[in-house]
């Protein structure tokens, strides 16, 4: 089964400690509320205009990448455009801008039920993935043009497969892309 996540589906809502606002791409359980943690995973996206302070996810681990401006430091360490951060919700996270505005991608997930795995790929030309049929994967497009099965995506919109072998994905020219698999423990 595929999946395809569209920008008119996706929820804008506050951050859990009411200083920002993300944009909901999918949640799991989909009745699951942010507020009350009962979800196993969250993709979400927020702009990051000032330096703050990140809500914490008590139990939950978290990444984290900068997918538009230089980039963040998240507390001690600096993190370039699309390099991965992985941390503890349970952590308490400064964050402070490299060179102005970011708009970042994130994962929030239970990691006593799931495994996760997260990377971004460079696509130069048509790549097919081999999955396997015990994961779930998501890819999101965070820059460029990517087809998948004769559709195009958008920026931010999200496939996710599940019981699937494979993923063939037709990049035009070019496409940046955020692969996640998670394993249901």
């Amino acid at each position: 089964m595929i999946k395809k996540f569209l920008k008119s589906e996706f929820v804008k809502m506050p951050w859990k400690n009411g200083k920002g606002i993300t944009t909901q791409i999918c949640i799991e359980p989909a009745s699951a509320k942010v507020d009350k943690g009962d979800f196993l995973y969250r993709l979400s996206s927020a702009p990051i205009d000032q330096e703050t302070e990140f809500s914490q996810f008590a139990g939950m681990n978290r990444i984290l990448i900068p997918i538009k401006g230089a980039g963040f430091r998240l507390n001690d360490k600096a993190y370039a455009k699309y390099e991965v951060a992985q941390f503890s919700g349970n952590d308490e996270i400064y964050c402070s801008l490299l060179k102005g505005p970011v708009i970042d991608f994130g994962v929030i997930y239970d990691p006593t039920k799931v495994k996760a795995q997260a990377r971004v790929l460079h696509l130069k030309s048509d790549m097919t993935f081999s999955l396997e049929p015990n994961k779930e994967y998501f890819i999101t497009l965070l820059d460029g043009v990517l087809n998948y099965n004769g559709k195009a995506l958008a920026e931010l919109e999200t496939l996710h497969y599940q019981n699937e072998i494979n993923c063939e994905l037709k990049p035009t020219n070019s496409a940046m892309i955020f692969y996640l698999s998670l394993e249901i423990i």
